[in-house]
């Protein structure tokens, strides 16, 4: 069937990519759930971008009944269709709170996996690596760079992110939910530096970093009398 210019035929739907058989025999971190840098087409699921775009879907979800007009329904949350008000299209008043738990889910266990043995959050991969890799870095401008290290935007981001879907969905894992944010906020709180900034890495440094350390302590519970 030609194009709409009359041209060559429109290519025919790219088929979703499987996920390998064997994930661990080829190195492949789940990624079911989660939101990577940019597209879909990334294909690399990042921990603080799986946790802002749950953090986002919960606050859509949250809203959605206050905002003008909203309808009493939806479409229906099989309607994954783009452009015919289904979850790929534009925003349509009604769909956010039909939206499938199950993807939800899927993105908490995209953080649960990600979460570092030290309790932080790295961000695409988990820490596997030792800090004398860097003896081998290659790079004259850029340090810390040859293993995934768990930094403090991470973690806050992925703790804010449990913590509004506990808010939204508290009886699924409550227990491991609770030990994740727990662990979470131990970490950001180890790593505090004396003058009681935190070392940012992916912003205007000490700005960005203490930001995401207080907002995530404050998510994980802590009071603002913790010393």
């Amino acid at each position: 069937e030609p194009g709409a210019g009359g041209g060559e035929p429109a290519p025919p739907p790219r088929p979703p990519t499987k996920p390998p058989s064997r994930p661990r025999r080829y190195f492949r971190h789940v990624s079911k759930g989660g939101w990577p840098f940019s597209t879909s087409a990334h294909g690399w699921p990042i921990s603080d971008c799986t946790a802002e775009g749950l953090k986002a879907l919960l606050a859509l979800i949250r809203v959605e009944p206050t905002l003008p007009g909203a309808p009493s329904g939806g479409p229906s949350p099989s309607d994954h269709r783009a452009g015919a008000g289904g979850w790929g299209g534009d925003f349509v008043a009604g769909k956010w709170s039909q939206f499938p738990e199950e993807r939800l889910r899927d993105a908490a266990n995209v953080l649960f996996t990600l979460q570092n043995s030290d309790g932080g959050w790295a961000t695409y991969e988990n820490n596997r690596g030792h800090g004398f890799y860097e003896w081998l870095n290659p790079s004259e401008v850029f340090g810390d760079i040859m293993i995934d290290y768990s930094y403090v935007e991470c973690t806050s981001a992925s703790i804010q992110a449990l913590v509004s879907l506990r808010a939204r969905l508290p009886s699924f894992q409550p227990d491991k939910v609770a030990s994740s944010i727990a662990r979470g906020g131990r970490f950001i709180e180890r790593i505090q530096r004396p003058d009681g900034s935190w070392y940012g890495s992916w912003g205007v440094c000490f700005l960005y970093g203490t930001w995401f350390g207080l907002t995530g302590l404050a998510a994980a519970g802590y009071p603002p009398s913790h010393p």
